[in-house]
């Protein structure tokens, strides 16, 4: 572990936003210093910790290197066990609405290192939007809390950590990619917009897409670098969603609850068809909304509709249609099946 890793984690710890498995790792690595609690540590007590930590893990060094590499490697797997963090590692593109963002707008400034002792906080009482330095945007909700460690932050690797609810618009940097850690969950970019929500009451975390292409894993992640294996994958597109359910440890995908336009400004929301045969229908709906629709064309050929939408959802839609050409449709997964068979 690196100087810099342990001043971080330590520093989270004090400021409240370290995770379960974090703070269980450093309460266990101050328990065999033999000291009390660190909450109220001085600069002086905390380079003094610091110091003792590293002399214990240079002693697990020098052991390893009289007895052989193996124990070194198990006393390292031992740590990496009790610390290890369930992450959702998260590669999307997420479109938010321009209409709901605040005009007011709160600039926060990346401190320079000499100042970074501190994590910098914003909370948010009202909707409030909070621009960064690099010219990354984050919207919070009422009730939300965005930290992030001003040594770090635009360096090598911009690091937000979130409690509650934000929209993030990342400045686009392929040298410098973009984590949000809320929770159990992570979130990576190199530049895109997205948002990451938490459902307390149902113990779900939600990662929905409007436009882009998305990856999203669970994945038991170690600390500081060691070897991570994936438990879970899956792709989303525009109008998929990935929930994740933090007690059964599950990543299960499907449609988002009311799939919207994908490119209103190419294809309108308002859509009016007059005695259109049923296949065609649900090809523009499929283009428009970016989903699978599955049908047999040739089960559904002398099916013809006449309808007319304005501000309908995908679901809304296809029961109007649906009813009036004696079909039916269900959401499989991420696939919307449609058949003449009523159920």
């Amino acid at each position: 572990m690196t100087q810099e890793e342990f001043r971080y984690l330590l520093k989270k710890y004090k400021t409240g936003v370290a995770t379960s498995a974090e703070r269980e790792l450093i309460e266990q690595w101050y328990d065999t210093l033999g000291r009390g609690e660190l909450t109220h540590m001085s600069p002086d007590e905390e380079l003094a910790l610091e110091k003792q930590f590293r002399a214990h893990i240079d002693h697990y060094i020098a052991t390893a290197a009289k007895t052989g590499k193996q124990r070194f490697l198990g006393f390292w797997q031992t740590a990496a066990i009790a610390a290890s963090l369930l992450l959702v590692c998260v590669f999307l593109a997420y479109f938010y609405s321009p209409g709901s963002i605040p005009e007011q707008v709160t600039t926060i400034p990346v401190r320079s290192a000499e100042d970074a002792d501190e994590l910098v906080t914003v909370a948010a009482t009202e909707l409030r939007r909070v621009q960064l330095t690099d010219g990354s945007t984050v919207t919070l909700q009422p009730g939300s809390t965005l930290s992030y460690d001003a040594h770090n932050y635009n360096d090598t690797r911009r690091e937000i950590f979130l409690q509650g609810e934000g929209f993030f618009e990342v400045a686009r940097d392929a040298q410098r990619p973009f984590y949000v850690f809320t929770g159990e969950v992570a979130t990576r970019v190199l530049g895109t917009s997205f948002t990451v929500k938490t459902v307390g009451s149902k113990g779900e975390i939600i990662v929905a897409v409007n436009t882009g292409r998305v990856a999203v894993a669970t994945r038991q992640r170690e600390l500081f670098g060691l070897k991570a294996s994936y438990q879970q994958e899956a792709v989303l597109t525009p109008n998929q969603q990935a929930v994740f359910n933090i007690d059964k440890k599950l990543l299960s995908t499907g449609l988002v609850d009311a799939p919207q336009v994908i490119s209103p400004e190419t294809t309108p929301e308002q859509m009016a068809f007059d005695d259109i045969a049923l296949a065609e229908i649900l090809e523009d709906l499929e283009q428009a909304y970016q989903v699978d629709i599955v049908f047999d064309p040739e089960r559904i050929s002398a099916c013809f509709v006449t309808a007319k939408f304005d501000k309908e959802n995908l679901f809304e839609r296809l029961d109007i249609i649906c009813k009036a050409a004696g079909a039916h449709y269900v959401v499989s997964g991420a696939q919307i099946i449609i058949s003449n068979k009523m159920p």
